[in-house]
């Protein structure tokens, strides 16, 4: 009742699950799964711990109560993954149900405990460790994704994701789970600027890559343009992962009226940072870019039919100066 929708509700809590004896999702419990089905019915992001006592949750004492196809009470369930390496701890609860991983390596810190910093014995809002761990550290990295998508959203005047919405961005545009010596499925590390490129569809792109300032001669509709779209990597410092062999080429538009590119593509490393780019040419006459304008687009959509949208800004040097006139 406190909440509304959009809004992210953490759950730091276990159980034991398929007759095992060890740690899984609290919503094994029939009245926990009531409760947080009906929380995202009302369109609060649920982000809930799979629990420590790696648990198959795709075994058949499970029952089917983690099948989706079965039961699905749209939270989002994460697992513990190892830092820096994205594969499974050894104690993290696993399976198809475990939507996302977080670090769980004892490499996260937060208040409390007082193994990191504690200055005023008892006092438990200046007491750090540098040792929290587990899924119960996963999941507040998930829950903070997931506020930090939501808060993007809202400034943006745009409403919220419900919880399976940010189930499936969180997935779908998470950093893979890596194979490691511990097997079992916990999914991906989630990426926000990953996340709110797929919302958004902002790409990077260079208009005239070898010109700082991209000059585009409005007289000469017949000349040519070069827009690079640049494969990006945020381990890099950039906005967000993204390679050029995910664009459908066929589906590249630029400029106000959606030109379509005149020459086959140039797959190169445009940008000399290591990765391949891909760099369209239009006709200027094509793209629509008239006297004064400041900026133009590209637009694309991906194999996996994800938007592409880049913007870079542009000059018109031959256009006339206004002047006054009289009656």
């Amino acid at each position: 009742a406190a909440l509304r929708p959009g809004d992210v509700m953490l759950l730091e809590i276990q159980t034991w699950v398929c007759s095992t004896g060890e740690y899984g999702p609290a919503e094994w419990s029939p009245v926990v799964f009531d409760v947080v089905e009906n929380a995202t019915a009302l369109g609060i992001v649920v982000v809930a711990v799979a629990g420590n006592g790696n648990v198959d949750l795709d075994q058949p004492a499970c029952n089917g109560l983690f099948d989706r196809t079965v039961r699905d009470s749209g939270a989002i369930i994460v697992g513990a993954g190892i830092a820096g390496a994205n594969s499974k701890t050894s104690f993290s609860t696993y399976g198809s149900r475990v939507d996302v991983q977080g670090w769980g390596d004892w490499t996260v810190a937060t208040t409390g405990y007082g193994a990191l910093y504690d200055p005023l014995a008892g006092d438990l809002k200046r007491m750090y460790t540098h040792t929290f761990s587990g899924t119960s550290s996963a999941t507040p990295i998930v829950a903070g994704a997931a506020v930090a998508v939501q808060g993007a959203l809202r400034a943006s005047g745009d409403e919220p994701l419900d919880s399976h919405a940010m189930r499936t961005l969180l997935q779908q545009t998470g950093t893979s789970q890596a194979a490691g010596v511990n097997a079992g499925h916990i999914g991906p590390l989630p990426n926000v600027p990953a996340a709110l490129a797929s919302l958004y569809g902002c790409h990077a792109i260079d208009i005239e890559p070898q010109d700082d300032i991209n000059y585009v001669d409005t007289a000469r509709p017949a000349k040519s343009l070069s827009v690079a779209v640049l494969s990006t990597r945020i381990a890099d410092g950039d906005g967000a992962d993204f390679d050029v062999s995910q664009l459908d080429e066929a589906t590249v538009r630029f400029g106000p009226a959606q030109a379509a590119p005149f020459a086959p593509v140039n797959y190169s490393d445009v940008d000399a940072d290591g990765d391949t780019d891909a760099a369209f040419e239009f006709l200027i006459g094509d793209s629509g870019i008239a006297c004064g304008d400041t900026a133009a687009t590209l637009t694309g959509v991906t194999h996996a039919g994800a938007l592409v949208q880049g913007n870079d800004r542009v000059a018109t040097p031959s256009c006339p100066e206004s002047g006054c006139h009289p009656d």
